[in-house]
């Protein structure tokens, strides 16, 4: 049988725009998942390859949408 994520990986890194969000609103269904898999201990980085926003305003973005993101967990 399949191993739980919980169980194979410490972390995930997530892309961000056509991942967990197209524009200004949260792919449907993204931030339940990604919430159930912090709930069951693993931690999630982001992602971007756009450097025109600070990590700040990108963990402020997902924050907005409800995803749990912080500053240090975006790359």
């Amino acid at each position: 049988p399949p191993t739980a994520p919980e169980r194979a990986f410490d972390l995930v890194m997530f892309d961000l725009d056509g991942v967990l969000y197209l524009g200004p609103d949260a792919v449907e269904g993204a931030v339940e998942g990604l919430n159930e898999l912090v709930r069951r201990g693993v931690r999630p980085t982001y992602v971007t390859n756009n450097a025109a926003r600070a990590v700040e305003q990108v963990a402020e973005h997902l924050a907005g949408l409800g995803y749990p993101a912080a500053p240090e967990d975006v790359i």
